[in-house]
C-alpha cells in the first residue's frame, strides 16, 4: 500500500509533468517542483536520487532566476542537508558556504534564512570535529534568529540541539544537557511530542547522558526517540536506525 511519501512523489510528478509540457524546462515552477521531488526523497533516506534531483532544481532555478536569488540558495541549502546526512561533511560545509553567499548578497547579514543555513553550517563543522568553530558559528545563529523570531522558534530548538552535540563532543556534558533540555522544550511546543524534530532531539539528549555516564537516562531517552521515529518515519530510515544502534551500544 503506498505511504504519504509515495503519494507526495506521485502527486509532484505529476506536476512536473503538467509543467514541463506547458512551461518548458527552464521554467520556475520546474525548479520549485524538481526541489520538492528531491526533499522527498531526502526523507526517504534516498540520498543518490535526492542528489540528484537537486542538481536539475538548481540548474533550473540558475538559468529562470539568476545566480543571486533566494531559490537559488535555497537548493544550495538542501544540496547541503543531504551530504551532511549521507556523512560528506565537507562538501556540506561547502554547499552551505555557497547558499551563504548568495543570501547574504540578496538578503542581506541579519536575515533569518542566513541564521538557518549558518545552524546547519554549525553541525557540520561539528560533525568535522571542528568544535570552537561550531559553537561560534551558533552563537551567530542564535543571535540572528533570536532577533528575527524570538527565544523558542524551532530553529532555535535546532540550534540548541545542535550546539549540546557539540558541547558533548567536548565533555562539557552539564551545558549539552542544559542546551538539549532547552531544545526538547522548544521543539515539544512548536512541533509537539511526536514529531521527528522531537525524536530527534531526545535521541540527541541520549546521547549526552550517555556520554556523560548516566546510562539510564540514557535509555530512557532513546526509547522515547525511537518509538517516536519509527512510528513516524518507519524502522528502515536511517534516524531510526541511528537510534535503535545507540540503544543496542549501551
Amino acid at each position: 500500500m503506498p505511504g504519504p511519501y509515495d503519494e507526495a512523489l506521485a502527486a509532484y510528478r505529476a506536476s512536473l509533468r503538467i509543467e514541463l509540457a506547458a512551461l518548458g524546462d527552464a521554467h520556475p515552477a520546474v525548479g520549485d517542483t524538481c526541489n520538492n521531488i528531491a526533499n522527498v526523497h531526502r526523507q526517504q533516506g534516498r540520498y543518490d536520487e535526492a542528489l540528484a534531483v537537486h542538481a536539475d532544481a538548481l540548474r533550473v532555478r540558475r538559468a529562470a532566476l539568476g545566480e543571486v536569488h533566494p531559490a537559488v540558495a535555497d537548493t544550495l541549502l538542501n544540496t547541503g542537508v543531504v551530504h551532511h546526512s549521507m556523512g560528506s561533511f565537507g562538501a556540506a560545509v561547502q554547499m552551505y558556504e555557497e547558499a551563504l553567499r548568495v543570501q547574504r548578497a540578496a538578503l542581506g547579514d541579519e536575515h533569518p534564512d542566513v541564521g538557518c543555513t549558518l545552524c546547519n553550517l554549525g553541525e557540520s563543522l561539528g560533525a568535522q570535529g571542528k568544535h570552537d568553530e561550531a559553537l561560534a558559528v551558533l552563537g551567530e545563529t542564535r543571535r540572528i534568529l533570536a532577533a528575527a523570531q524570538g527565544d523558542s522558534s524551532e530553529w532555535i530548538g535546532e540550534t540548541q540541539r545542535i550546539a549540546g552535540g557539540v558541547l558533548s563532543a567536548l565533555g562539557r556534558h552539564d551545558e549539552a544537557a542544559d542546551a538539549l533540555a532547552d531544545a526538547l522544550r522548544i521543539a515539544t511546543g512548536a512541533v509537539g511530542d511526536d514529531h521527528p524534530d522531537t525524536g530527534n532531539v531526545l535521541k540527541s539528549l541520549g546521547d549526552a547522558l550517555a556520554a556523560r555516564g548516566d546510562p539510564d537516562g540514557a535509555r530512557q531517552h532513546y526509547r522515547r526517540a525511537l518509538g517516536v521515529l519509527e512510528a513516524r518515519l518507519g524502522d528502515g530510515h536511517p534516524d531510526a536506525v541511528a537510534c535503535r544502534e545507540a540503544l543496542d551500544a549501551l
